[in-house]
């Protein structure tokens, strides 16, 4: 859990283990549209979505079952990184693959690498019976691997909403919500969105006081107020704790709260010895 000191009038009476009120908007912000969930897609893509989701609870996504212009999609998207790039082992980062020499695509989605200079820019898919783009070696449409291969590999997660998406643009059912145009949200009122906008998290007041925050949620009073950095750290080391089950002493707590050391209470006895004054330093805890 968090933690955090706070200086705060000592008799500030913000209820322990609430979230003060100044971090909670207190005006209604969006809601997600019912109509379509909060995706924003239109009701045919939406059935195609929600499909997704039950067979992934059964275990059978059509995840499994993709086609090239759905891993053209991810692709694009920027998903599929393991077929598209490869882990600098230096950096340990992604890196994108290029092919030296470009390579060739048409509307299949199936890249075609080009294996030397030689061979001539142009090039006719027998798939399709169409002529094929040529890219650059660093389009990463190059790197688009044949669906096959994704739908044995599938079975790590390959991106939700591209999957969808293009699924549903292929079926020709694609489109936003009439509701909400897209958004997922519920639109507001000019006057609620202006005040849901307008509002601006404020702190609590501030004044001689120490207390102990938690900063886990949006930040709440964990301690009495005190006097003094001295008290709280001695009731810290008493009832808080720095992270789970762990506890700090005084000293420790007093040092996170001021980032000074905690001053010594010295009691000094004056003794006689030899003639000599001598004082008798007793550090007292």
């Amino acid at each position: 859990m968090g933690r955090t000191v706070k200086r705060v009038p000592l008799n500030f009476g913000w209820p322990l283990g609430k979230i003060w009120k100044g971090y909670i908007n207190p005006h209604a912000g969006p809601k997600k549209c019912k109509n379509c969930n909060g995706t924003g897609y239109n009701e045919k893509t939406l059935i195609l979505a929600n499909a997704h989701d039950d067979f992934a609870n059964l275990g059978v996504q059509w995840c499994h079952n993709i086609t090239q212009d759905e891993v053209m999609a991810l692709v694009i998207k920027g998903r599929l990184m393991e077929f598209t790039h490869f882990i600098d082992p230096t950096t340990r980062r992604w890196v994108q693959k290029t092919w030296e020499h470009g390579g060739y695509l048409c509307e299949c989605n199936i890249p075609v690498p080009r294996l030397s200079a030689d061979h001539d820019k142009t090039a006719f898919c027998h798939r399709c019976n169409r002529n094929m783009q040529f890219l650059d070696g660093n389009d990463i449409r190059l790197q688009a691997p044949f669906a096959e291969e994704v739908n044995v590999w599938s079975r790590h997660d390959m991106g939700h909403d591209a999957m969808v998406k293009a699924r549903a643009k292929r079926l020709g059912v694609y489109g936003h919500c009439p509701h909400c145009h897209g958004t997922g949200e519920r639109k507001l009122s000019r006057r609620k969105k202006k005040a849901y906008n307008g509002w601006s998290v404020y702190e609590p007041p501030t004044g001689i006081g120490w207390q102990l925050w938690e900063t886990t949620s949006k930040g709440s009073p964990d301690s009495p107020v005190f006097e003094t950095a001295e008290e709280l750290a001695a009731w810290c080391e008493q009832y808080a704790t720095t992270f789970a089950s762990y506890k700090a002493s005084k000293a420790q707590w007093f040092k996170m709260f001021t980032d000074k050391d905690m001053p010594v209470e010295l009691g000094t006895t004056l003794a006689i010895v030899d003639g000599q004054r001598d004082a008798i330093v007793n550090i007292m805890n």
